[in-house]
Formats: C-alpha cells, structure tokens, sequence
C-alpha cells in the first residue's frame, strides 16, 4: 500500500505485510517524521529521519588570519543548502539531529614550521581541532571530519589560529570547502 500527497509532496505511508518467512515491514510515518524499518530475524528497529539537511560551500575569496588569534573563517558562499540551515558564515540546527561536518582547508604558508589550527566549533566552542605545522612555504592543506549532535538552535562555524607568521586561507571550490549532512545510521 502507498499514499502520495502531490500537494505537499510528501510520502504519507507505507505499508508491507511482515511473514514469518524472513521478509520485513517498512513504515514512512510522516506524523512522527521517521521512517521505521523492522527486521523480521533481527528483531530490532531503526528510525531514519526523512528530513535530512545538506549544506556545502566554498571560500569565495582569500582570507587573511591574524597573529595568534583564532578567528571565524568568513566568506563562504553555498554550493547547496537543502534546509536553508546556513547564513552568516555558521550553520544552525532546525532540529534536534546528528550531523556530519567536513572541512577541508587549503593555507599559504609564508615560511617552513608555520603552525596552523583549524576548529570546528559548537555554539561558540571549539568541539574539534587540527593542527598542522608546515614542512615548507607554500600552499599545505588540512582537514577534519566529525559527528556532531545538535539541538535546536545550536550552531556549527569553522575557525583558524595562525601562531607563527602572516599566513592565509586560500579561497576556491577545490580549495577551502566544507560540507555538513545528517547522520544517518543504517
């Protein structure tokens, strides 16, 4: 059995008959926002929100970091943003979730053992941290990755500290990007 509501362009429900022989039931119940799947043999349930976000985006021009201060990285533009949960250079939960968060930055390092940190924080706290210390001048990149639980209003933004010269973050989609996604547990 399947409903769809073109009006609201939602999945309403669905339904499949749960045997003794092995096979499984799944249930888009959009009153609870959840899609619940049982397992026949496994007997265990799993909710999967069908309300996922994703936002990306690139540094859209050169930012420059001052000596020994960590700074929020600003000027990022969208590639996508399927919630409308980032403006103002930060990312802000609609919903309780978990979400994925990738940064990827790209630094011109101005001399050899330059030391870098990049964070990603929580509500104005650093919850992640990388640091980096160059092997040359020249462009070196780093990167982070992290599972986040958020709450409603809590927000993600990325920061840099720069603690030995006058270096920058190179802006460009295949430079300094980030991408944040619902964590879905299978």
């Amino acid at each position: 059995e399947m409903t769809y509501n073109s009006a609201s362009n939602k999945l309403v429900r669905v339904d499949t008959e749960h045997g003794s022989n092995g096979t499984s039931a799944v249930t888009f119940d959009t009153t609870a926002g959840a899609v619940v799947i049982y397992r026949a043999f496994s007997e265990q349930e799993f909710e999967l929100t069908h309300q996922s976000v994703s936002a990306s985006g690139y540094l859209s021009s050169t930012f420059s970091m001052a000596l020994s201060t960590v700074q929020q990285i600003t000027g990022w533009t969208e590639n996508w943003d399927t919630g409308g949960n980032f403006a103002s250079d930060k990312f802000t939960a609609d919903r309780a979730q978990k979400v994925d968060v990738k940064i990827q930055t790209a630094f011109q390092v101005g001399a050899d053992q330059d030391q870098i940190d990049l964070y990603i924080y929580k509500n104005g706290a650093a919850v992640k941290r990388s640091r980096f210390r160059a092997s040359s001048a020249g462009p070196q990149t780093i990167g982070i990755t992290a599972t986040l639980d958020l709450a409603v209003n809590d927000y993600v933004d990325f920061r840099v500290k720069n603690s030995s010269n006058t270096d920058g973050v190179i802006s460009g989609n295949d430079d300094t990007f980030f991408t944040i996604s619902t964590h879905v547990v299978p």
